[in-house]
């Protein structure tokens, strides 16, 4: 599970949506391969009907190469030199030929050396079209213009880490400091999964709303995404800590004023919010008793916590207090749904933030027409089981919203 952990990870591709041309696809590719080379042999031999048996049998012998040549490429160990690449490239021909070859042997009545003939066209076709053009043409190139556009190649893990006290200093010198006999809302938004867009561009757009609808000026972002680390700081436990901290002593009335949290990602039912950036630079994920642990040791008071991703549901027993309303975009034993490469925001954001937001600036009645809309997209899509989001609302920071809300009303007249 590592491996394919690791194997998952390194194959995306973050910042145009899309998955990489390579080793994601690339048993799609063998497959396509193998479904021509098997097509033309049975074309040969006048028995089309057999196309997919001689194609899948080759195929399922063929995918533990696959899988060996790939866990070489992912662990690149030091004896794995470009000599001994290209060498294990050019012994996967000839086995492809003894794997072709046996299976049309089992598969077609027709003499050795026809056998032998139509295994040399099928694996000489691959050879061509995979080691040739595919890797040493379409593959090669798309590596290097990767390389030239990734600036994490240029980063080590000593001067990412290094810059994130400055980086914080430079939003936290942007907000405002409350002034007391009001109640403030000063936001947090964090976005840990860097692998897909849909995250990052989900908390640029609450970002804006959050201004747009609940009049709120003061909002920290912490975003996980390789086109960002220059100038905002990672989706870390430590920063996100350091911001809870930095709030409480320097920034707000802890008393009266409220920090909403908006956290999105990839969520796990035992390990919390994933949070990474690249294979190459390892953070801690976000569980609940650290989420849990973090707010206590901040001493942050009054909470609005906002969390989108898979089994959310998860964090409710360890923040629910009187001063905390918790929202979560599935139950505990839940999916959500909305996190992928295609998607501009997880279906927890676009219901809440763009639609119920745009009916009314109550929190609490946003969420339940959230929840309907969710259901009803979620029914018209199929998608089962429904992911359930929850809320949790204490009697002390429903009594300290009010007060934000009548402020907000008043200043707006």
């Amino acid at each position: 599970m590592a491996l394919l952990q690791i194997f998952i990870e390194s194959s995306h591709d973050g910042t145009g949506g899309e998955l990489q041309w390579g080793w994601y696809r690339y048993p799609l590719i063998v497959f396509s391969l193998t479904l021509m080379a098997s097509y033309l042999i049975c074309l040969l031999f006048k028995e089309l009907n057999k196309t997919l048996d001689i194609a899948i049998a080759f195929y399922n012998a063929y995918f533990y190469i696959f899988i060996g040549f790939v866990t070489l490429f992912i662990y690149s160990p030091a004896w794995y030199d470009a000599e001994l690449y290209t060498l294990i490239l050019h012994l996967t021909t000839i086995w492809a030929f003894l794997i072709m070859l046996r299976v049309v042997s089992d598969h077609l009545n027709a003499h050795i050396s026809k056998l032998i003939l139509a295994s040399l066209i099928a694996s000489g076709l691959m050879y061509t079209l995979h080691n040739e053009i595919y890797f040493d043409r379409i593959y090669a190139r798309y590596e290097e213009e990767q390389e030239e556009n990734d600036i994490l190649q240029a980063i080590t893990s000593e001067d990412l880490f290094n810059k994130q006290a400055d980086l914080r200093q430079k939003y936290l010198d942007t907000l405002t400091p409350s002034e007391p006999g009001q109640v403030d809302i000063f936001a947090i938004t964090f976005a840990s999964f860097a692998n897909q867009d849909v995250f990052s561009k989900e908390v640029k757009y609450i970002n804006s709303r959050l201004g747009e609808k609940l009049k709120i000026q003061n909002i920290l972002t912490m975003t996980n995404h390789k086109n960002t680390v220059e100038n905002i700081p990672l989706a870390n436990t430590t920063n996100l800590k350091a911001y809870l901290n930095e709030l409480v002593k320097n920034y707000i009335q802890p008393e009266e004023d409220i920090i909403l949290i908006y956290l999105t990602s990839h969520g796990d039912a035992e390990q919390g919010l994933s949070v990474n950036l690249d294979y190459r630079f390892s953070m801690n994920d976000l569980s609940p008793a650290n989420l849990s642990e973090m707010l206590i040791d901040s001493e942050a008071r009054n909470l609005v916590l906002m969390i989108s991703a898979c089994y959310s549901g998860t964090f409710l027993p360890e923040l629910i207090n009187a001063n905390s309303m918790i929202m979560t975009a599935s139950a505990a034993d839940r999916t959500s749904f909305g996190c992928s490469n295609t998607s501009e925001m997880t279906y927890f954001a676009s219901a809440y933030f763009k639609d119920a937001l745009a009916e009314t600036t109550d929190l609490e009645e946003a969420f339940y027409k959230a929840k309907k809309i969710i259901e009803a997209r979620e029914s018209s899509e199929n998608l089962t089981p429904p992911s359930d989001p929850q809320i949790f609302i204490g009697e002390n920071i429903r009594k300290t919203l009010m007060k934000y809300k009548a402020a907000a009303i008043i200043h707006e007249k």
